[in-house]
């Protein structure tokens, strides 16, 4: 409901900032970059902090390449405290579904199917159903 607000509120500025231009006495060529100026300070006060770290991302993009930047994003995922807390939620789903692992891409390549055992308690509850909905035989 915030961000709704906030966009409401965010199309009235910008309304009323258009209309207040639209109608100044000025060349076309200048209001035309005065919009835009006006444009760049909403969406920076919009963003707020947010802007200043997409900045550094794109630099760091640019500067190092797709490659080498998404290698430096992956270890620095690694190295946070965080990385722990998902490693020992996969080894406690391990424990509790015999069917959970992570295959290989190679795995994966060989049999795709085989990518439904990467998703925890899928192939149990796909048996479960199976055996619920199963005909059932009368002897």
């Amino acid at each position: 409901m915030r961000a709704l607000a906030l966009i409401g509120i965010c199309v009235t500025i910008w309304s009323a900032l258009y209309l207040l231009v639209r109608f100044l006495p000025m060349k076309p060529h200048t209001r035309k970059r005065l919009l835009r100026f006006l444009a760049i300070i909403l969406i920076i006060l919009i963003a707020g902090p947010e802007a200043g770290l997409g900045v550094e991302a794109f630099a760091a993009l640019d500067a190092l390449g797709a490659e080498l930047f998404l290698t430096s994003l992956i270890v620095g995922l690694r190295m946070l405290p965080i990385w722990f807390i998902f490693d020992r939620l996969n080894k406690l789903i391990e424990r509790l579904d015999p069917y959970f692992f992570v295959p290989s891409v190679r795995q994966i390549r060989d049999c795709p199917p085989i990518a439904v055992h990467a998703l925890p308690f899928f192939v149990f509850i796909v048996i479960a159903v199976a055996l619920w909905e199963a005909p059932r035989i009368e002897i």
